[in-house]
Order: structure tokens, then C-alpha cells, then sequence
């Protein structure tokens, strides 16, 4: 039976293998250096036990994880993205998480996160023709900036005899683009 770690090695045995590894870089000496150059996080466990089989199940399971601040991403981009991994966002900790368990071996779950990022990044960018025709009152989400609301709340706002109580009154336009937002729902 060949033992499938290398607990087994003998200090000599463990100086060879010293020539084959490298060293971590003294660049990326700070977290930050590492989560900017090295944006993606694989996560994998293995299992060490007693028994007539040395293969254990929970050993295949992987799991990617990549903030999505890193991806660099437009607003389109990202909402779609966000459509497209639904759970698997943390908003909190901006944190996309992908755990393979389906292929057998552990580099094949590897291999199939990676490619589900690069399927869900790539369909994130791309703009189907549907998505062009889109008008304000088909939006999934108000945005007041561009809106048809916006000018004429701040028409409105100019026209105050006292602009400096106007610029004090967001309520006003929070109130405004709710109504909006409302109206252009039901229109």
C-alpha cells in the first residue's frame, strides 16, 4: 500500500524536496498586495485516516472564492453577474463563492470552478439584443441619476426662491423619485 502523504519523509528526504520549491515572493508582504495580484482563493481539505481505502470523498470538494470588487466590472456587467450567481454572492463580504464537488478527481472540480467563473464573468459582458429595447419603466431597480424624474426635480428646485434651503431638502427629492419610481410601475 503506497502512502499518499509525505508525513513519511525522513529530514534528508525533506532537504531534496526543499530544491523543487520556491519561495513566496517578498513583494506580496502585505494582504492587500496578496488579495490585488492573487484575487482568487481555491480551498481544499484533505482527510487522513485509517482504513482499507485511501480515498475519501470530501477530499474532491472544492471551493473558489474571488471578490467581485476584483473582477472589474461595469454596472451592467455587474448586475447581470449577480443575476447569473444568485446565492453564491455574499454582499457583505463582496465575496462570489463557487464549491465543485461533481467530477470525481480534486483538479477536475478545480478545473470546472474555474470555468464556471469564466462562463459567468463572460456572459456578464456580453449584451443581448433584448437588453438594448429596455426602457426606464422595464429597470429591475429605480436609478435616479439619467432618470426622466431627475431635470424636473431639479428645474423645480432652481426655481425656489431660496436655493440654499432647496440644497438642504433631499427629502424633497427622495419623495419625488419614490412617486416616480411608483408611477412609472403602474403606467
Amino acid at each position: 500500500m503506497k502512502i499518499p502523504n509525505f508525513l513519511h519523509l525522513t529530514p534528508p528526504a525533506s532537504q531534496a524536496s526543499k530544491k523543487i520549491c520556491t519561495e513566496w515572493p517578498k513583494e506580496l508582504d502585505t494582504n492587500e498586495k496578496i488579495e490585488n495580484h492573487l484575487p482568487i482563493t481555491i480551498t481544499t481539505s484533505d482527510y487522513l485516516h485509517s482504513s482499507p481505502s485511501l480515498r475519501d470523498a470530501r477530499s474532491r470538494i472544492v471551493t473558489l472564492q474571488v471578490k467581485l470588487s476584483s473582477l472589474k466590472l461595469d454596472n451592467h456587467a455587474k448586475d447581470k453577474l449577480l443575476r447569473l450567481v444568485k446565492e453564491r454572492y455574499n454582499l457583505e463580504t463582496d465575496v462570489l463563492t463557487i464549491i465543485s464537488e461533481r467530477c470525481l478527481l480534486r483538479m477536475q472540480n478545480v478545473n470546472y470552478a474555474m470555468y464556471l467563473l469564466n462562463v459567468f464573468v463572460s456572459e456578464s459582458w456580453k449584451t443581448e439584443p433584448w437588453e438594448d429595447d429596455k426602457c426606464e419603466a422595464d429597470m429591475e431597480k429605480y436609478v435616479w441619476e439619467g432618470s426622466q424624474s431627475q431635470r424636473p426635480v431639479e428645474q423645480l428646485l432652481q426655481r425656489m426662491p431660496d436655493k440654499e434651503k432647496a440644497q438642504d431638502m433631499p427629502e424633497v427629492i427622495e419623495q419625488y423619485a419614490a412617486y416616480a419610481g411608483l408611477s412609472c410601475m403602474f403606467a
